[in-house]
């Protein structure tokens, strides 16, 4: 009875702690792999020095460790060996968990690709926790899913599907000083009850800051295999934030196309906000569509969903295209559908490119607006927009407007009231964050991604 008792404790003890997040088992280590650095102690003084993939794969084994990179990574035909006597396999497989430090000191990963992995995690990592990731780039990414690879995941367990380019999901941990490009790429995903994918994190539930992002990211839903209601969120920085996210310079589009009938977020930073955005230079193209629309589509230049206890600052968008492609869709130059209880949004402005309109259906026929989809007026302080688009609104559901200026004013520092010039704004021809200062304190000569803010 006495040995009953200890093992209940023990088990008990073993939930609690992973509740708290203080105990996590590593990966399995069938080949008992020992991995071997470069040097270094794995101490935050003193990190472990990576300059193969095979290292940074090994990291694995000490997920809790610190390091840092002294070379550009590639995967490109990286392979890695699952069983003892099993074949090599091509591509890479995410480290489930990591709760150290990686200084990527200026250096670069590219060429990571996926083969189908029994995850609901994927990224880089799958998991961050307490974790620490600065200064690293990311370049050149794919990946598809297939459903029979997912099926038994996503009957039995969590009906959730979380991908990032860096972790599927970031809890507690910080992202700085990071450049992401991706070019063409085109990632193919099953939708389940709560789908997330994001250029940075599938859902963010830490502090990110200092990002660049350019490029074109091409994301396609599937049908999964639950027999439920689909959800998916995507965003340039995150699918899902409950965090916060500040400082990001973003200069890319989004394509969203589904082949299911889901209820889609998309946005410019994040496709669904609990949390707080401020600090953002952005321009691109958003546009979700081909679309069998159950219930409704929210699309923002910022994000596209505001939920309670979100709030918005000190953002400018310009060269913005917005696409509204059915009665169904929620479209705004910043939200696409705020709840009516979200936070305020202040030191904003639009500039607008096209806000297009598709399947013959006309913009007064749907809810969108110059700034939200779905706004309301008394949330708004110092937002401003600048277009020469007439016959839409400024918020899609009412009549209510905000100051709209000739686009020839955006020119003048004059017009933005109250914005903070001398400290977070600049105007450099139109405002600029400061941010690109910023970058200069922690970022060595061989930053490759500094010159990208200042071309």
């Amino acid at each position: 009875m006495k040995k009953l008792k200890t093992v209940t404790f023990i088990m008990f003890l073993c939930i609690v702690l992973c509740g708290c997040g203080l105990f996590y088992p590593l990966e399995a280590n069938p080949l008992n792999i020992k991995p071997e650095f470069d040097g270094g102690k794995g101490t935050v003084e003193d990190p472990y020095l990576i300059s193969t993939p095979k290292q940074f794969y090994e990291i694995r084994w000490k997920n809790r460790a610190n390091y840092k990179l002294t070379k550009d990574i590639d995967f490109n035909d990286f392979s890695y060996q699952q069983e003892k006597e099993g074949d090599l396999v091509p591509g890479y497989k995410p480290i489930a968990m990591f709760m150290g430090s990686i200084d990527g000191d200026g250096y670069t990963i590219r060429n990571f690709y996926f083969h189908d992995h029994n995850y609901n995690r994927m990224g880089l990592f799958g998991i961050i926790k307490n974790a620490t990731i600065k200064n690293l780039g990311i370049q050149g990414f794919n990946y598809t899913q297939t459903e029979s690879i997912l099926k038994n995941q996503f009957t039995k367990d969590s009906n959730e599907n979380f991908f990032g380019f860096l972790a599927g999901e970031s809890i507690d941990s910080t992202i700085s000083s990071c450049k992401f490009e991706y070019a063409s790429n085109e990632i193919n995903l099953i939708s389940t009850k709560n789908t997330a994918f994001g250029g940075v994190v599938g859902v963010n539930r830490g502090t990110i800051s200092d990002i660049f992002l350019t490029g074109m990211m091409q994301t396609r839903a599937s049908e999964g295999t639950v027999d439920d209601y689909f959800n998916f969120k995507t965003g340039n920085v995150s699918g899902i934030n409950y965090g916060d996210i500040s400082y990001c310079f973003i200069s890319s589009s989004i394509l969203l196309f589904n082949d299911l009938s889901t209820n889609g977020y998309l946005g410019g930073v994040t496709g669904y906000n609990y949390g707080e955005i401020k600090y953002i230079n952005l321009k691109g193209m958003f546009n979700a569509t081909n679309l069998k629309v159950s219930e409704s589509v929210h699309v923002g230049g910022l994000v596209g969903y505001a939920d309670k206890d979100s709030t918005i600052s000190d953002c400018f968008l310009y060269n913005l295209s917005l696409v509204a492609y059915d009665k169904n869709y929620y479209v705004g130059g910043l939200i696409g559908t705020q709840h009516e209880e979200s936070g305020v949004i202040t030191n904003c402005a639009v500039n607008f490119l096209d806000f297009f309109s598709m399947n013959d259906v006309k913009m007064i026929d749907k809810k969108c607006g110059f700034i939200a989809g779905v706004g309301y007026h008394e949330s708004y302080q110092n937002v401003y927009y600048f277009s020469s688009n007439t016959g839409i609104k400024v918020f899609g559901n009412s009549d209510q407007d905000l100051t709209e200026f000739h686009i020839s004013d955006i020119f003048d520092q004059n017009t933005f009231e109250n914005w903070d010039f001398p400290n977070t704004w600049m105007m450099s021809v139109l405002p600029i964050l400061r941010f690109n200062e910023r970058i200069w304190i922690y970022s060595d000569p061989h930053d490759y991604f500094l010159r990208a803010f200042i071309k």
